[in-house]
């Protein structure tokens, strides 16, 4: 019987060409999956590949276009770096070619102080030199950044009269193609990673180190070394800049003759310290304003205090009688530090801001929403850490009374300066009390008899612990709030002193003396126990480099550091030598203590100094070809030996030797003294090659105000993290006015938007897009209806 199909009905051949059809775009997404699988994999490849070579490349940072290690091959440091590079990306990612598919570049990176302007004359030119590839002496304004450091252009094979650049940073930015297998068939035949960019530095890189570290540096001043006077200095110095003298403590000492010359002598001996004091917090130093608003004021408005500067810090106290159901906006610049009600609602509140002054002339305006009565004051300070100005704070509120206190805090750093605000909800005026009181600064009350009253006062805490509770004692009673704020001191610069070169000059021309040819005092005890009385170096007056021909005891500095160490080191603290030398032991004299010029001896010295767990770090300066006359060792062996293992490249001296991150360093030259001896430093604090960011991502955690109408127009604060050089705001996607205030602090325009929405706040920078909170909502901002 005939079948007769009927229009309703699908035939066979079209089913089966449907279903073709549909496994021919099955089959292409799974191989386009299959392919972007592979190109994820490459993409990781790469950034691992680019990590590699950074951080191959950061071991010899920072890196000149004119100078050669000893023993290598022609060419310069940069030319050995740059084929490091490469060899490093061929190994990890064959096929890729330098200058199409990769570049290497290079940074000068440095720190920024406590106003966010460059340590130019700390980091430049001991950190690096950038005048060739900027054309001019670095300045200021050359460098760009976020956080706590800024970077600039550098090229190593640039030259500024004469001078070639030294750069700190190696730069590696690359991309990659990957072939398609399957996507070809829809017509996709590759896929890129991208850009993906690693940078790497040897050091801090412009950041003082964090690890706190005890260190004694023992400079080789035997006659030998005559001449190279300025090497030395500049060296020494170099660890000093290095290093925060709040957390790394630095003793100076010298390796001299064990016997006196006829120019060394007992008389006119003197004993210098040999821990240099980091330097006290600057002294605080204040001024005030103050206003009160009429009844039912929409606004207090509070004149600049008279003496005030850009730069220094302003701190403002605003007390309402509205309590929680005033909305307070405070003027552009300024940030909330906290705010503080009263338990009755609709009583009183006190909040607190702060902001860095600049050139506005001033007054400053506070808006209130109800309007309401309303008295406030600001009171400048100087000598405050502006980038981190909030060391902790505390509110506290009770009444009706006549005792107001505020909530002790416990501070973190040592001299920082409380500032306590006080707020009544009558016309009272305010008198200090209690242990430790507060020395005032304004006390303002509301034109209006039962306004609110506002008292400022502050004092200084010189020890990192807790302040006890402040208190005050108001003229009449009422519901009172209180607020305890402790600012932080600009700390103090990675230095120490103002005079280190002149520090330094003491102490380089006396040498350490032996325990049978002291001079005058002995170091050691006749038990061998440490004279604390001479700070392990009894400095003696002695003619500048006239010094004894007797040879160089290593033995006797190794076993006084230690002592030095074991004796004023910190509990817990890690600790370390820096030994120096140029000479063999060799012992000449008539009398003294031959034994400690062995190397035998000195080697046992280093080796009870580390079962101590002190790290030691060893410098042979000339030392090549010299041996030991006890036995016959070498003493670039001996050297090695003699400091923390392992030795990289052995105890021999090779062109690696002082670029390896080990603890050796073989035959510097005069010239490079100073980045062996940074170098050696800062190993010492555990800060080696790492990746770093050239210019961190910004970060929003928190808006001034989390609300607002619709048609938008309020002002607000944006507080985060590396917001210098903000390029653009955004309310979920809608750009907005604004104006950077300072590396944590942006003052935006909020822009209209949809009612009854709440949107991500976003800041973009040269380190990218801030990424929205997922949960804590931070940056959230909320549209009314």
């Amino acid at each position: 019987m005939l079948h007769r199909y009927r229009g309703t009905d699908s035939p066979p051949g079209q089913v089966l060409i449907l279903f073709a059809a549909a496994l021919i775009v099955i089959l292409l997404f799974a191989g386009l999956a299959v392919d972007l699988s592979m190109l994820r994999n490459d993409r990781q490849t790469l950034v691992n590949t680019m990590d590699a070579g950074a951080l191959a490349a950061g071991t010899r940072m920072p890196v000149d276009g004119d100078t050669a290690p000893k023993g290598s091959a022609p060419g310069s440091e940069w030319a050995l770096t740059q084929a490091l590079i490469q060899q490093t990306v061929a190994a990890n990612y064959p096929g890729l070619t330098l200058g199409v598919d990769y570049q290497i570049e290079y940074r000068c990176l440095i720190g920024v102080d406590g106003s966010n302007q460059p340590w130019i004359s700390r980091d430049i030119p001991t950190v690096c030199r950038p005048h060739g590839a900027l054309g001019h002496v670095a300045t200021a304004a050359d460098f760009s950044g976020a956080g706590s450091i800024r970077t600039s252009a550098c090229d190593p094979t640039r030259s500024f009269s004469g001078v070639y650049d030294k750069c700190n940073v190696v730069v590696l930015r690359g991309i990659a193609t990957t072939p398609f297998v399957l996507g070809p068939a829809a017509g996709i035949l590759s896929g890129t990673t991208g850009i993906v960019q690693s940078a790497a530095c040897n050091g801090p890189c412009g950041k003082p180190p964090s690890v706190p570290v005890d260190v004694v540096l023992v400079i080789d001043r035997t006659g030998s070394m005559a001449g190279d006077e300025g090497n030395l200095e500049a060296a020494a110095q170099a660890v000093l800049l290095a290093y925060d003298p709040n957390l790394q403590h630095v003793a100076l000492a010298t390796l001299g003759p064990s016997i006196p010359s006829s120019s060394c002598s007992g008389a006119g001996a003197h004993a210098l310290p040999i821990s240099l004091t980091p330097p006290a917090a600057p002294a605080y130093g204040s001024d005030s304003s103050a206003a009160n608003s009429s009844s039912g004021a929409s606004s207090l408005s509070i004149a600049r205090p008279a003496s005030t500067s850009a730069g220094h810090f302003l701190v403002a106290g605003i007390t309402v009688d509205g309590g929680s159901g005033t909305t307070i906006t405070p003027p552009s610049g300024w940030t909330l530090i906290r705010r503080q009600n009263s338990t009755t609602a609709t009583n009183v509140s006190i909040a607190t801001y702060y902001r860095v002054a600049g050139a506005e002339a001033g007054p400053y305006v506070w808006s209130f929403s109800p309007s309401v009565r309303a008295a406030g004051g600001i009171i400048r300070f100087t000598g405050v850490n502006t980038s981190n100005p909030i060391d902790v704070s505390n509110g506290n509120s009770g009444g009706p009374g006549t005792s107001l206190s505020a909530t002790q805090v416990t501070t973190t750093v040592a001299n920082t300066t409380l500032v306590g605000f006080f707020g009544i909800d009558t016309g009272a005026t305010f008198t200090a009390s209690g242990s430790n009181p507060l020395s005032e600064q304004f006390d303002i009350r509301n034109s209006s008899a039962s306004g609110p009253a506002t008292w400022g006062a502050t004092r200084t805490q010189a020890t990192a612990a807790a302040t006890g509770n402040k208190t005050a004692t108001a003229s009449a009673s009422g519901p009172w709030v209180a607020q305890l704020i402790a600012l932080r001191p600009v700390p103090p610069a990675a230095t120490y002193g103002t005079n280190t070169v002149t520090d330094l000059t003491k102490w380089v021309p006396v040498g350490l003396t032996g325990i049978g040819g002291q001079v005058n005092q002995p170091y050691l005890n006749a038990d061998g126990t440490l004279d604390t009385s001479t700070h392990l170096v009894n400095a003696t007056s002695c003619a500048p480099w006239n010094l004894s021909s007797t040879g160089t005891n290593l033995a006797t500095p190794m076993a006084m550091a230690q002592a030095y160490l074991q004796t004023y080191g910190r509990p817990g603290v890690k600790k370390g030598i820096i030994f120096e030398t140029d000479g063999t032991p060799n012992y000449n004299g008539s009398s003294g203590d031959p034994g400690n010029y062995t190397c035998a001896q000195a080697l046992a010295n280093a080796d009870a100094a580390k079962a101590a767990g002190i790290e030691i770090f060893t410098i042979g300066f000339s030392v090549e070809g010299q041996v030991c006359p006890d036995g016959g060792a070498s003493v670039e062996s001996i050297l090695g030996s003699m400091a923390t293992g392992p030795i990289n490249n052995g105890s021999t001296c090779t062109a690696a030797e002082n670029s390896d991150g080990d603890n050796f360093f073989c035959e510097p030259t005069g010239g490079s003294l100073t980045q062996i001896f940074e170098t050696a430093a800062i190993q010492l604090a555990d800060i080696r090659t790492h990746l770093v960011q050239l210019y961190p991502t910004p970060i929003v955690t928190n808006l001034s105000s989390a609300s607002g109408p619709a048609s938008g127009g309020s002002v607000i604060t944006i507080t985060g993290q590396f917001l210098t050089g903000a390029t653009s705001v955004k309310f979920g996607g809608v750009a907005a006015a604004f104006s950077v205030s300072s590396d944590t602090s942006i003052q935006v325009t909020v822009p209209a938007g949809t009612p009854s929405t709440t949107v991500s706040v976003t800041v973009k920078t040269g380190g990218g897009v801030s990424v929205p909170f997922p949960s804590a909502a931070v940056d959230d901002y909320a549209y009314g209806p």
